[in-house]
């Protein structure tokens, strides 16, 4: 089991599928109710919910685009 976490926001383990056993999946199962999982996967969602939505992007995007057509083409 190899463990990703923090350093880069990423609150997961990586369980290759191959040779995975039952008792692989129980303890990381285990591992990731421990506090450090919790707090990096607190830390990621405040990221992303601070972000723009997609939609708010795109809003933003038209704004800065406004009617402006690109020289050269027939407006």
């Amino acid at each position: 089991m190899r463990v990703l976490i923090a350093t880069w926001d990423i609150a997961g383990l990586d369980l290759p599928g191959a040779d995975r056993t039952d008792s692989d999946s129980d303890a990381a199962a285990q591992r990731l109710l421990e506090t450090e999982f919790r707090t990096a996967a607190g830390k990621l969602s405040a990221g992303m919910l601070a972000r723009p939505t997609p939609f708010e992007v795109v809003e933003q995007l038209e704004r800065l685009v406004g009617d402006r057509v690109p020289s050269g083409q027939p407006s």
